[in-house]
């Protein structure tokens, strides 16, 4: 079961999202940049041998979320998404523009994220030196021309798109196949356990009433000790072990499975920095997905299931970036999808940590 929907990845995604596939002319950025690192990526497996990589199917996702994800069983049979909203934020010169200013004003000048915002806007956006402050970056981007924010985003992009390209090389949707199936497993034969556990328990005691020739227990009845049990109990410690495995192994396997997606993420950012050469632009322009704020927002009542169900392929979960920007419906059990708030055991768990 675990095996179908990484087997059918690609079509289940663009089923689910409402994705269409788009061409170089509806989308020449994007084309371009996964043309430049697909290049990048087939030299180095030419290298060392290996058979090359075909260009991974590109959807478009009529989402007004700024985000991109991708999918697939292996690097040959894979497929990266962007939606509506990533690139109006980062191709749209003045979406650029408003996203800057916005992340800029909510930095402080001796933090570290600042630090590593401005080793990319010193690279791209005229007047930002490495020891420009957060206001006079947010003055240099107000004055930048069309043009320059333009190419600056189209940079910010391909460091996203170099994250998720690497989820692809690196088989994390096979990965994650095997982690849920390990998992659900375990689930299943924990669940089978426990009641063989407790379906015995009673045969074996209407086994030794009849053998007795006592009446049955009745409902009401409470024994506070029950030497034939007790004994086979003191003196079964393998069985003991195998009942706390039943109870403890499912939940044990779950945290495994949520720190491989935390893995993932972490290698997805390493190797998209070594892919693109560029870690900062990578840097920033996930500090702009988690700032984004929509000028106005309608969500229909499908999309927000949809975003739940696909949050975890995303570059930044989608319901934490509605939650920021106010635009989440009011409801608690939400929290617990990407852990809202900043207590220790939620942001343990978060698959996408900061």
């Amino acid at each position: 079961l675990s095996a179908l929907p990484m087997i059918f990845s690609t079509w289940l995604v663009k089923k689910l999202m409402g994705a269409e596939p788009t061409t170089a002319e509806q989308d020449p950025e994007v084309f371009a940049i996964m043309t430049e690192l697909r290049e990048r990526i087939n030299a180095d497996l030419a290298k060392r041998g290996k058979k090359l990589i075909p260009m991974p199917e590109i959807v478009n996702v009529p989402m007004d979320v700024p985000n991109a994800f991708a999918t697939g069983r292996s690097p040959h049979h894979a497929l990266v998404g962007v939606t509506n909203g990533i690139k109006n934020m980062l191709i749209d010169p003045e979406g650029l523009r408003e996203g800057l200013v916005r992340l800029l004003g909510t930095v402080a000048a001796a933090g570290e994220s600042y630090q590593v915002f401005r080793i990319a806007l010193a690279g791209s956006v005229p007047g930002v030196t490495v020891q420009s402050t957060p206001q006079e970056a947010a003055q240099a981007v107000q004055r930048a021309g069309a043009e320059e924010l333009q190419a600056f985003g189209t940079r910010l992009l391909r460091g996203v798109l170099g994250h998720e390209f690497s989820h692809v090389m690196d088989r994390h949707m096979l990965t994650g196949a095997i982690g849920g199936a390990m998992n659900s497993a375990v689930a299943f034969a924990s669940y089978g356990v426990l009641w063989a556990v407790g379906h015995a328990k009673v045969k074996f005691t209407q086994l030794k009433d009849r053998l007795l020739g006592r009446p049955a227990k009745t409902a009401g009845r409470v024994e506070l000790f029950d030497p034939l049990s007790s004994g086979v109990l003191i003196k079964s410690l393998p069985a003991l072990l195998k009942l706390f495995a039943a109870l403890w192994g499912p939940t044990i396997l779950s945290i495994i499975q949520m720190a491989g997606s935390r893995n993932n993420e972490s290698q997805a950012d390493a190797d998209g920095a070594k892919l693109t050469q560029d870690p900062a632009a990578l840097a920033l322009a996930l500090g702009l997905l988690t700032t984004w704020r929509p000028k106005q927002f309608k969500m229909s009542p499908i999309e927000l299931p949809r975003m739940a169900a696909t949050a975890h392929m995303m570059t930044v979960n989608p319901l934490q970036q509605l939650d920021a920007a106010g635009a989440l419906p009011k409801a608690d059990v939400l929290q617990w999808t990407f852990g809202r708030g900043d207590g220790f055991m939620q942001d343990l768990f978060l698959t996408h940590p900061d």
